[in-house]
């Protein structure tokens, strides 16, 4: 029984330790996604912003819904690889364009991107799970935080609270979304195992019955990236160690900061980061 308990503290521990690594990795990503001009929206300030992404959303959990009552399992697994497949790509660009030629970034960026992707398709093991949440998280995180502004954001974690409220405990099609997703061994979230025999190959993982008798603890990436990050990023109420690329100097420079919102700033000057003091 005790080492039961333990095992289980040590699988919470792990869950936490990915998600700090998933909100480090997506600071990190801030400098180099502005530098790129990876912004989502044109105006950050516009709340109509999150209007949009909200209807995309709901557009997009219906058809999912409707392709699994359907059962088209090969449509919903394409949907999934493209749509994991491009944020490693953005990523992967992000870090290695500053060192290596334009076109050649592409090339690395596009190989890297399927390669993520056939390893989630043909050993989707907990690991590749995890380390493919990672970037995918931070990616998302990070390209959602240096493209909305404080009040946009507030909005849409609002709506997003009484949007998992009624979609889990009302409507319940959030469970039915997640079992579905995940039997395609595919899954958009983080996986911890309760002990160290669990695969995810072999065992699965199932949002249905008793949570106590599931192998491994789950979370969806999503309620690390917008529970987090996108609050955080903008209004960057951190401290810590950040590393930047200096175009002029063509070298990267590390740096302890305090990240602090300038709310007198307009969004133009934003995008410049000069909303971010750093302290060397």
């Amino acid at each position: 029984m005790k080492g039961r308990k333990f095992s289980e503290i040590l699988a919470y521990a792990g869950m936490v330790l990915l998600m700090i690594a998933a909100n480090i990795f997506a600071v990190l990503l801030i400098n180099p996604m502005q530098s790129a001009g990876l912004f989502a929206f044109e105006n950050p300030d516009s709340v109509g912003n999150v209007i949009f992404f909200i209807f995309l959303m709901l557009v997009f959990t219906a058809i999912l819904l409707l392709l699994i009552r359907k059962k088209a399992r090969s449509v919903i697994s394409a949907i999934i690889a493209l749509s994991l497949a491009a944020v490693i790509y953005y990523v992967v660009f992000t870090l290695i364009c500053p060192f290596v030629p334009e076109f050649a970034a592409y090339v690395i960026s596009i190989v890297i991107g399927i390669g993520g992707i056939l390893l989630l398709v043909f050993y989707p093991e907990w690991f590749i799970i995890d380390a493919v949440g990672i970037i995918t998280s931070a990616g998302c995180a990070a390209i959602f935080g240096i493209s909305l502004s404080p009040i946009p954001v507030i909005v849409l974690l609002i709506l997003l609270i009484v949007y998992d409220y009624v979609a889990v405990h009302k409507t319940k099609h959030m469970l039915t979304l997640a079992d579905g997703v995940m039997q395609q061994k595919m899954p958009i979230m983080f996986l911890v195992p309760k002990t160290l025999k669990y695969s995810y190959r072999r065992d699965g993982l199932s949002t249905k019955g008793d949570k106590s008798e599931r192998s491994a603890y789950m979370i969806g990436m999503g309620d690390n990236d917008y529970a987090w990050n996108s609050c955080r990023l903008r209004t960057g109420l951190c401290r810590g160690v950040v590393c930047s690329w200096n175009h002029s100097s063509g070298s990267w420079s590390s740096s302890r900061f305090c990240c602090r919102f300038n709310p007198s700033l307009n969004s133009d000057e934003v995008r410049k980061t000069t909303a971010w003091t750093s302290y060397d």
